[in-house]
């Protein structure tokens, strides 16, 4: 009894090893071919022999056992992404008609407006000097950038940028 014990196990314990290193156990696809269970091709192929006969797992005479298996893989192509429909079109980057001037104290603001038809998307800034920015916003309707600077003991000079994209707003 502890022969067939330990020979079940041995063979219990081959089977789970080889259906476990062989990415796992099979399953049949609807074209018949094998998917592993992680639903990719399988390659893993096993025969066990199974029913021995004869009393306490010993027989007299010859047994036959005859196992014929086959397996190919392919790996299709991944098929790429369908764009998203609509996007973004028409950036154009807009600037402040002309700089503004920043007393070295005092503070100034300067607007980049989008062309017609065009919505700002964001914006930022260009100075001449060490300016302390006090605040960037896109413009009431959405058709600008500003920005506000104040002078900190330096003059110069502050230009908007405007990123703009088609799309009224």
């Amino acid at each position: 009894m502890v022969k067939l014990t330990k020979r079940c196990a041995a063979t219990l314990g081959t089977a789970l090893a080889a259906l476990l290193i062989g990415t796992g156990g099979a399953q049949a696809a609807d074209d018949g071919s094998l998917l592993s269970i992680l639903g990719l091709p399988s390659v893993t192929l096993a025969c066990f022999p199974v029913g021995q006969a004869g009393t306490n797992n010993q027989f007299t005479g010859t047994q036959n056992i005859s196992c014929s298996q086959s397996a190919s893989q392919t790996n299709p192509a991944p098929t790429p992404p369908t764009p998203p429909s609509g996007g973004v079109t028409g950036a154009y980057t807009a600037y402040s008609s002309e700089p503004a001037l920043v007393p070295a104290n005092g503070v100034n603001q300067a607007v980049a407006t989008c062309p017609a038809g065009k919505t700002v998307t964001g914006g930022g800034y260009l100075a001449t000097a060490n300016f302390f920015i006090t605040n960037q916003f896109p413009t009431v309707d959405g058709t600008g950038w500003g920005v506000t600077a104040a002078g900190q003991g330096q003059e110069g000079t502050i230009t908007a940028i405007a990123r703009c994209v088609d799309g009224a707003p």
